[in-house]
């Protein structure tokens, strides 16, 4: 719960220009062509789809240059804390946090 509700603080998206698009980055929009929806898997986008974003932008069927995608976080520095925490507290971080305000 408390990572749900720091995701609200948190910055998720950028816009960044098209012809900075790479593959693997994660579309935050569907771009929608004549014939085909371009959004994003777990994966990103592949190499292919920016060929045809960039194509799109070059017949003027976008409306800007810049796109929308998804900003991560590294996994393993939460690990890492949770982790050290763990280890600070002797075990679990509710148990000390109901000693440490009991008495």
């Amino acid at each position: 719960m408390f990572l749900i509700g720091l995701s609200n603080f948190l910055p998720t998206t950028t816009a960044i220009n098209i012809e900075d698009l790479k593959p693997g980055m994660i579309l935050a929009e569907k771009i929608k062509s004549d014939d085909r929806i371009i959004s994003s898997t777990t994966g990103g986008i592949t190499a292919d789809e920016i060929e045809l974003i960039n194509k799109l932008y070059a017949e003027n069927k976008l409306k800007s240059n810049l796109i929308r995608i998804q900003q991560t976080l590294p996994f393993a520095p939460f690990l890492f804390l949770g982790v050290l925490l763990t280890y600070l507290c002797q075990g679990d971080l509710v148990v000390f946090l109901k000693i440490l305000f009991k008495s």
